[in-house]
Order: C-alpha cells, then structure tokens, then sequence
C-alpha cells in the first residue's frame, strides 16, 4: 500500500466522533473535572429510562437522578472511578510478568543461536521494566480502548503508545 500524498488533514475527518470521544473518555480517565465540565454543560446527562414508571423509573432514578428540568444547574462532583478500574483491569490482566522462553535446550557451551537469542530476550522482554510497560498499556487500552507498543531507535527501549496520540 502506497504512503499518501503530503498535506493532508490528520487525523482524517470520518474519525472526528471517534477523537471527540477518545477525549470524553481521557478526561473521565484523568479526572480533569474541566474538560468533563466543558464537555457535560450544554449537554445534560438523561436516560430514557428516568422518565419511565415503576420499578424501572425508580431504579434509573435513584442511579441516575431525576431528570434536569430545562435551563437548570446541576452540581456534579467528581469520583476518580474510571482510573480505578482501568487500573484493576490492567492489575489483572498482567498480574503476573509474562515469560518467554524460546523452544528448544540450551547447549552446554552456551554458543549456538538459540542461546544467543535467548539471552537477548531476557534482556529486553523477561524484565520488570517491560513488565511495567504491559501494565501502563494495559491501563491505557482500559480507559481509552486501545493502545500500540513500538519499537524505537534506542534498542534497550519500548514505548507504549495512546490511542488518542
């Protein structure tokens, strides 16, 4: 597949929703209570369901609230719950620091090419700091839905990599 040509817009237009929400989704996840302020004033948080009777309306109710009435202000406080539970997700998922180990025995001096590229794996996947990095990209795709581990130039480096970047 071909590279684009040069000045184009980016990110491409057909994905403005999906950055709109990816920083809805940031600031629930920061608990910038600025950028979640700025996002929810104009636009007031209602359920179909508050407006429903019985059972159902009482639970969205008591979940959710009553309904705003029009033109009025709520008072909104914010719990840092989206950043717990990205956290959890990622403690879980990676709770314990993978181990990879190349197929075959190590020779007894310790100079064929499976040993060669086993000790190089030891020294870049089977550390604690790449295991901190699967926990801080596990986080990340928790709270935004999606994050990329690259490469660069430093060989003893992996980055983790936001959606939204």
């Amino acid at each position: 597949m071909p590279l684009p040509d040069g000045n184009i817009t980016w990110p491409p237009k057909q994905f403005d929703d999906y950055f709109d929400l990816l920083g809805i989704f940031d600031g629930w996840y920061t608990g910038d209570v600025e950028s979640l302020s700025a996002t929810y004033r104009n636009r007031p948080i209602t359920h179909r369901a508050q407006f429903n009777g019985g059972i159902i309306g009482l639970g969205a109710r008591a979940w959710w609230g009553k309904p705003p009435a029009g033109g009025e202000e709520r008072s909104r406080l914010h719990i840092p719950l989206a950043a717990d539970i990205a956290t959890l997700s990622a403690d879980y998922l990676f709770s314990e620091a993978p181990r990879v180990v190349l197929p075959g025995e190590r020779s007894k001096d310790g100079n064929t090419e499976r040993d060669r590229m086993q000790e190089r794996t030891e020294t870049v996947i089977n550390t604690p700091a790449f295991h901190s990095l699967l926990l801080e990209s596990g986080e990340v795709a928790s709270a935004l839905g999606g994050t990329y581990l690259r490469l660069v130039w430093d060989q003893e480096a992996l980055t983790a990599v936001h959606a939204d970047a």
